[in-house]
């Protein structure tokens, strides 16, 4: 996310499609839909077959949480905001050693992204279950910095974003990540 802030501020990038978590008043940010929280486990697991999920049914397992700037701080309030104490086994900046830690047994996750794929890299399976607990809803969107007026060919990108997120509403959000 960090990377993505510094691109738009530097004029490396004209737009990102990103998360709404701390853009700061110099970034315009134009929501396309909200993505759901999902608890991230493997095959096996005791809650696979549930329909949803309580982070209290987890918070006392192994997690395994990516450990990027933002997202460390965003996913540990979510435990935080419903006075849960996680237990942090291991941590990585990898969406997919997350991923393959998760599907080799060796914790859970929570993400809000969900790739078309529910293998990890190994080809072992993951399960992805929504999270039960009320959390503050996250927006997928475009973001660019607010002086800046959009070009013609960042406007035609931030179009066909509009166009394929607001096809896809009666899909999830979260398989277009």
């Amino acid at each position: 996310m960090q990377g993505v802030l510094a691109g738009l501020r530097s004029g490396e990038s004209e737009v990102a499609l990103t998360y709404d978590l701390d853009l700061g008043p110099d970034i315009l940010f134009e929501p396309l839909g909200e993505v759901p929280l999902h608890a991230v486990l493997p095959a096996g697991h005791r809650l696979a077959r549930a329909a949803a999920i309580r982070l209290a049914d987890l918070a006392q397992e192994p997690l395994v949480l990516l450990g990027l700037p933002q997202s460390r701080e965003y996913f540990l309030s979510i435990f935080y905001s419903l006075r849960l104490e996680p237990r942090i086994a291991y941590e990585t900046g990898s969406f997919e050693m997350v991923r393959g830690l998760v599907a080799n047994g060796l914790g859970y996750s929570i993400m809000h992204s969900r790739p078309p794929s529910e293998r990890s890299l190994d080809n072992r399976r993951l399960v992805y279950r929504p999270i039960a607990d009320k959390v503050r809803p996250t927006e997928l969107g475009l973001a660019r910095l607010a002086q800046l007026r959009p070009t013609r060919l960042s406007a035609g990108f931030a179009q066909f974003c509009r166009a394929h997120f607001a096809s896809a509403q009666t899909d999830s959000i979260s398989t277009l990540e």
